[in-house]
């Protein structure tokens, strides 16, 4: 049984994943074929540098800036991935913030 995906001709948008946990899920999902595309909002160089990986094991990347906690900017961002890369088939929603209450009471307005 084969537990590692194949994830060829696919697109992921990773978000959150200029560095740290968000960089090893892009790497990741890279290694496992995907395309990937690399979501930051404050860290360009870092951002960057992970899509120069990406594209090292021979995956396609791009780097996408957006403050996902905006709706309209997430849309930006579904439109320039999909121009660069393809449709999205997979969402890492790794970006956040440490907020402790209920999920269903959250409103946009929280996450910014």
């Amino acid at each position: 049984m084969n537990l590692v995906p194949d994830l060829r001709n696919r697109v992921a948008l990773a978000t959150g994943t200029s560095r740290g946990i968000g960089r090893a899920m892009a790497l990741a999902l890279a290694d496992t074929g995907a395309g990937v595309a690399i979501n930051y909002r404050k860290c360009e160089a870092e951002a960057e540098a992970v899509v120069a990986a990406v594209r090292g094991i021979g995956r396609r990347a791009v780097a996408v800036s957006a403050d996902v906690a905006c709706g309209a900017a997430v849309q930006v961002t579904l439109t320039r991935v999909e121009v660069a890369l393809g449709r999205v088939d997979i969402l890492v929603n790794n970006a956040g913030i440490g907020m402790i209450c209920n999920v269903d009471d959250l409103t946009e307005a929280d996450l910014t």
